[in-house]
């Protein structure tokens, strides 16, 4: 019985190896190569093999390398991208609390108050008000308006490179969606998008009655925000000036309120990114920086964000991959070229 079970199962290993055998010859080219392979002397035989085997080292070791050097780069991106985004976090905010004092002084100080109530409902006070603006302003080259207007009509004073007044760009403001917004939220600072700029909002409440009279709004100029937080991208000129890293701001919702390209304004990060990792960031509102790899755009990107709270903002560093490991892929590049020189080589000589 154990001799008959030995048998079968012989024969089984038989048929097996040779239906095996028959798939193996269907294989493309293989049979050619069988008898190239046969008319090679066994000493060339020989030296080919060794030749071949002496290459697996420099495979692996090339591998390994390049390997580990992407890693290194990557990590140190990682941590310099990070510390770049706190220092233009701490600039940009710098910059930006004047504003926001004044904000409050309208809306806290009783005496500033009166007179921004007296200006909404009688247009007296708008030189004091004015000259409150332009003593705010100065000669700051990143904003582009500053004003107080009423909510019920189009009245209001300013001041900036651009008078709202003359250009009306507080009626055109009144029609976009940052002012809607800013009005369902009266006891918040509202940050959105005005044109290809930035635009802060806040609602004025008359400090007797509690009741919103006017908005008092900021209109930065994009460009000059992404410039100081992306210097590297305008300093430079030419066709690798697009692959520089970049810093954005975007809100929790994942609107994007600046970006280096024009066209990503007002649109949804979420809508460019083409995986949901960073969906998921701003929905859990929780990690206050980190990274990850993502498609930007179609574009292979390592992304760096820093939160700030105060703002409901996220500032995200993105860095093309092709820019990051430029020089290491050549390198990987080469020593491919050289694998490749070196077996046919081995061929030649064997």
């Amino acid at each position: 019985m154990g001799g008959w079970s030995s048998s079968k199962l012989t024969k089984k290993v038989k048929m097996a190896g040779t239906s095996l055998a028959k798939r193996v010859e269907k294989i493309p080219g293989f049979l050619k190569l069988i008898k190239v392979i046969s008319k090679i002397s066994i000493q060339r035989r020989l030296i080919l093999f060794f030749l071949i085997l002496s290459i697996i080292p420099i495979v692996f070791m090339g591998y390994l390398s390049y390997t580990s050097s992407r890693a290194a780069i990557s990590n140190k991106i990682v941590t310099y991208s990070q510390e770049s985004l706190i220092q233009a976090s701490l600039n940009l905010q710098l910059s930006l609390k004047k504003y926001e004092d004044l904000a409050m002084q309208l809306i806290i100080n009783s005496e500033t108050n009166n007179t921004v109530v007296s200006f909404i409902n009688n247009g007296s006070g708008a030189e004091q008000l004015k000259d409150l603006l332009k003593s705010t302003v100065g000669g700051d080259e990143n904003v582009r308006s500053l004003f107080i207007g009423s909510i019920n009509d189009g009245s209001c004073v300013g001041a900036g490179f651009e008078d709202p007044n003359l250009t009306n760009l507080f009626l055109k403001l009144k029609q976009t969606k940052a002012f809607t917004e800013a009005l369902k939220e009266p006891d918040q600072t509202y940050w959105g998008i005005y044109d290809s700029d930035m635009v802060m909002i806040r609602v004025i409440k008359d400090f007797s009655t509690g009741e919103p009279i006017g908005v008092y709004g900021v209109v930065f100029f994009g460009y000059q925000l992404t410039k100081k937080m992306s210097p590297g991208r305008y300093e430079n000129s030419g066709e690798s000036a697009k692959d520089l890293p970049y810093t954005i701001i975007v809100r929790r919702d994942g609107e994007i309120l600046t970006s280096p390209n024009v066209d990503d304004i007002g649109k949804n990060l979420t809508q460019l990114l083409r995986s949901s990792k960073m969906a998921e960031v701003l929905k859990q509102n929780q990690s206050q920086k980190g990274m990850l790899y993502d498609h930007f755009s179609n574009d292979s990107v390592l992304v760096t964000y820093d939160q700030i709270n105060s703002r409901n903002w996220y500032l995200l560093g993105i860095s093309s991959n092709v820019y990051l490991f430029k020089e290491i892929n050549n390198v990987g590049f080469l020593t491919v070229i050289f694998v490749v020189i070196v077996s046919m080589i081995a061929m030649i000589i064997a």
